[in-house]
């Protein structure tokens, strides 16, 4: 597996995660992906290459019509498998919190939530997140083969990306 996954049902969310993947995966040399969960998940697919995904993932099923943690969970583990991701970017919204830790359980994957700060050293993903009530901040590295990490709207800015992948 070598590959990052980005979902967040706010499009914004996802097109800043997917700018901030796109540095993370030229880092840890990846490919960057993007799942679309939904009943409104077609038809959005251009605005997501022009931001850096090398593949979209759609999944318009019925059962995703009106969200359910559990279903959209599963959803996005087996979106997960096909891409054969072992990094996922989640967006730390209402939704995106209750997915985080249900994926990692099914996938077996080390799991931070409200992430703040995403970086690299050497080969390995550092995430940042507040501690102690937000007194501080704690670096962390998960050592799991694969991650899942909620990550606070915002922090990133989306992007159009300026080469071709």
């Amino acid at each position: 597996m070598s590959g990052i996954l980005v979902y967040s049902e706010a499009e914004e969310t996802a097109l800043g995660l997917l700018t901030k993947g796109r540095s993370l995966a030229v880092e840890l040399n990846k490919s960057l992906s993007v799942a679309l969960l939904g009943k409104e998940a077609n038809g959005h697919e251009e605005i997501y290459f022009a931001h850096g995904a090398t593949y979209v993932y759609v999944g318009n099923d019925p059962a995703l019509s009106h969200f359910q943690g559990s279903i959209y969970a599963e959803a996005l583990n087996q979106v997960v498998n096909q891409a054969q991701a072992d990094i996922v970017l989640i967006g730390s919204t209402r939704r995106g919190r209750e997915i985080a830790p249900r994926l990692a359980q099914r996938l077996s994957a080390g799991c931070i939530t409200d992430a703040i700060s995403l970086t690299t050293q050497g080969n390995r993903l550092v995430v940042e997140r507040r501690a102690l009530g937000g007194n501080t901040v704690s670096a962390r590295i998960i050592t799991s083969p694969q991650q899942v990490i909620s990550v606070m709207p915002g922090l990133y800015e989306a992007k159009l990306c300026l080469t071709t992948t």
